[in-house]
């Protein structure tokens, strides 16, 4: 994350430098356009219930572990220009997304110990903006609004005196939460621009149910649980618009 962070100090100078230069042009109107970056996001699993003995008192997490991966998508939107400043609405969708997040979720029921795994398949945000020119043809933006993702949740339990593994079916659920981000985008020309930017999404917590298949039959290690999953996101992402 931190070499993600220099990136963007480096790029947000240098497209600063090329501001100057830049063709100047009016922001007000639609726009589509494509992105691509790098997300880095954490997750936790915690209140765990072993459902055939509620008051075990599983043990949880006591970390929460990080993964990242590759982002791509595409966005549209409106912005308005009124003297300095750009207030706008956009839609994002960005597939990709985080590489599969694995910790030991739990341990400590009898000899069962229990591998968790959260992966986000893709991600949309429906965000307002607002933003104020820096020069003509070169503004710096906040953004604000809603995010959704798609989670699938995984989870294996492995036990210590030689039984096989069992796992569970896993969960795809729709995700919703909020996200806010910052940018600085640059007029190349009339109607192309460029821009930086950084998002962070926060999906907060639910329940999942983990549910051993139905074939082959269960082993001992297969003990249906519950759990509830956090999770959180950041993003940043090099874009290309083109304005109508």
């Amino acid at each position: 994350m931190n070499r993600w962070l220099s990136a963007t100090a480096v790029a947000l100078l240098g497209l600063s430098v090329f501001a100057g230069s830049a063709s100047a042009g009016d922001w007000s109107g639609w726009y589509v356009g494509v992105n691509a970056g790098g997300e880095l996001g954490s997750a936790k699993w915690s209140d765990i219930v072993v459902v055939s003995d509620p008051g075990a008192g599983v043990p949880g997490v006591a970390s929460t572990p990080s993964g990242n991966g590759f982002s791509g998508g595409a966005q549209v939107g409106f912005d308005q220009q009124m003297g300095n400043w750009i207030w706008g609405a956009e839609f994002s969708f960005n597939g990709g997304g985080l590489d599969a997040i694995d910790e030991t979720c739990f341990g400590g029921f009898g000899d069962v110990h229990a591998q968790c795994s959260t992966r986000n398949q893709w991600r949309g945000d429906i965000t307002g903006k607002l933003g104020m020119t820096v020069t003509d043809n070169s503004m710096l933006y906040v953004k604000a609004g809603g995010s959704f993702t798609d989670e699938r949740i995984k989870a294996i339990n492995l036990v210590d005196f030689g039984s096989p593994e069992g796992s569970f079916i896993p969960t795809d659920q729709t995700k919703f939460g909020w996200t806010v981000g910052t940018g600085l985008e640059v007029m190349l020309t009339g109607d192309t621009s460029v821009a930086f930017e950084y998002d962070y999404a926060n999906y907060g917590s639910g329940t999942v149910s983990m549910v051993p298949p139905a074939s082959p039959p269960p082993t001992f290690a297969q003990e249906p649980f519950t759990v509830k999953v956090s999770d959180q996101t950041s993003q940043i992402t090099v874009r290309l618009n083109f304005h109508m």
